[in-house]
């Protein structure tokens, strides 16, 4: 089949199934391999998947460079960290939970403060983390 008509009936097919939960299913069988599809509806699926990645990809990097903040602040300031603090750190995707540490790390004296009520493994102080514990006064 000629990748015109292949076109033509993968846009077909997708208006047929507006508004279904065939769609999604539909949307995920061409989004397997649609490197040779030149329809709207798989450029649309391509253009989707790039920006979750773009959004993803921003997201991660936002993390690391708050996690690099803290680090950076504790190193100056001469406080060390446990191995599982700083995997806990570096791995960590909040970036509510991030700041929190970051502000903590400015004034804390030991990394147990910084994570406390962080649910870190280890710390004296670990528990669950909840909204009311990592919200902090945002400036207008």
């Amino acid at each position: 089949m000629d990748e015109t008509t292949a076109g033509t009936f993968v846009e077909l097919v997708s208006l047929g199934l507006t508004n279904s939960p065939a769609l999604n299913t539909w949307r995920t069988l061409m989004a397997v391999d649609l490197s040779f599809f030149r329809s709207p509806i798989a450029n649309e699926i391509r253009d989707e998947g790039r920006e979750e990645g773009r959004q993803e990809g921003r997201q991660e990097g936002r993390a690391n460079a708050k996690a690099e903040a803290v680090l950076k602040v504790l190193d100056a300031r001469g406080i060390a960290l446990t191995d599982t603090h700083r995997q806990h750190l570096t791995t960590c995707q909040d970036l509510n939970l991030l700041d929190t540490w970051f502000d903590r790390s400015l004034a804390a004296t030991t990394a147990e403060e910084i994570f406390a009520g962080g649910g870190v493994a280890g710390s004296a102080t670990a528990g669950t983390v909840t909204p009311e514990s990592t919200e902090r006064p945002r400036e207008q």
